[in-house]
């Protein structure tokens, strides 16, 4: 039902624009990044450029924003345009409130990931294929679970996982972002409660040792060092899933009921 809305926003592409944005911030700070971009990616391995903005980067602060530019805001200009009360008598609420949640996941994750593949290729042509990451970083890499990762195939095994992580973290808070637009019925007050929240939970979360773990920044970009299992950040990532799943049916509901009465 209307997937084609999704590719043709403005949002879409902006959302993509701003994850690329998110890998480049590291690197701006760098006189030779500005001077000769060609000599800056070629002073280290494809690694290492991926490594240094997911570390120090913005791809887990912006991230709320390229989850809610792309589709969540469909609902409130199916409101706008009367083209709700046609659709939800035509297939019904249900149908309607698992689409858009479909919407909103997928055009979140395709988002980030395009923005992650297009800088991905990027560095891939600019940088050497070799191992020349600086010591320093090969360090810290040796002292968690990422290491295994990191020693094959040029480190692409973790680069895949990072991007992946990334991108559905991106699709859980698309969920979230829809379920809040369906509250606020504005677009841009909903990515911008979006944002709020996320950085907020991250923020109160991540002060603490204990309750660290499960901010939301914290799962969808793991520090290099971490030394746990691989397999609980993504656990916790599906409980926030399920959270996500939860709240924008309970809010999309409200949201129709709403406009019917």
């Amino acid at each position: 039902m209307q997937w084609k809305r999704i590719w043709k926003s403005k949002g879409f592409y902006i959302a993509c624009a701003l994850q690329v944005f998110c890998y480049l911030y590291a690197h701006m700070d760098a006189g030779t990044f500005w001077h000769s971009p060609i000599e800056y990616f070629g002073s280290a391995d494809i690694l290492y450029f991926y490594l240094m903005p997911r570390s120090f980067g913005l791809c887990g602060f912006l991230l709320p924003m390229v989850a809610a530019l792309p589709a969540a805001g469909q609902i409130s200009e199916d409101c706008q345009s009367g083209f709700l009360r046609y659709v939800i008598h035509r297939v019904g609420r249900i149908h309607y409130i698992r689409i858009r949640m479909a919407q909103s996941f997928v055009a979140g994750f395709l988002a980030s990931l395009a923005g992650s593949l297009i800088y991905l290729i990027a560095i891939m042509i600019l940088c050497p294929w070799n191992d020349c990451i600086l010591e320093s970083w090969r360090y810290v890499l040796a002292q968690g679970a990422f290491r295994v990762l990191a020693e094959k195939a040029y480190g692409f095994p973790l680069i895949a996982d990072g991007i992946c992580r990334l991108a559905f973290a991106a699709g859980v808070w698309g969920l979230f972002a829809f379920g809040i637009m369906c509250l606020t019925e504005r677009e841009n007050a909903g990515a911008a409660l979006t944002f709020l929240i996320y950085d907020a939970l991250s923020a109160v979360l991540g002060s603490n040792e204990i309750t660290g773990e499960w901010a939301p920044a914290e799962i969808a970009v793991p520090w290099i060092d971490y030394s746990g299992s691989l397999a609980d950040p993504g656990i916790r990532q599906l409980i926030y899933l399920a959270a996500a799943l939860i709240f924008c049916g309970a809010a999309a509901r409200f949201f129709i009921k709403r406009q019917e009465g």
